[in-house]
């Protein structure tokens, strides 16, 4: 009996990690379209999130994602650039 107990008690204890390790990664720069909307994207840099809209005219873009490190700027350019050739104007 104090032996069963022992094995569940040591089962209990490893599956917060073992759930944890079949978690999927996310990638640490992401680009996605917002179901349901014409033109609409998600980018995300880690924590941070900002979105873009394509339009005729354009692309209209939020960017929180650079404040304080510039080089999330250049991601976030370069991921609007992989969904399409149309120019933001500032």
């Amino acid at each position: 009996m104090i032996r069963s107990l022992a094995i569940v008690a040591c089962l209990a204890a490893t599956l917060p990690a073992w759930s944890q390790a079949q978690a999927p990664t996310r990638p640490q720069i992401e680009t996605r379209k917002v179901d349901g909307t014409n033109n609409v994207y998600i980018f995300r840099n880690g924590n941070h999130q900002s979105i873009c809209v394509v339009t005729k005219e354009g692309v209209m873009a939020t960017d929180p994602v650079a404040y304080g490190r510039p080089q999330g700027g250049e991601q976030y350019i370069a991921e609007i650039k992989k969904v399409t050739q149309r120019r933001s104007s500032t």
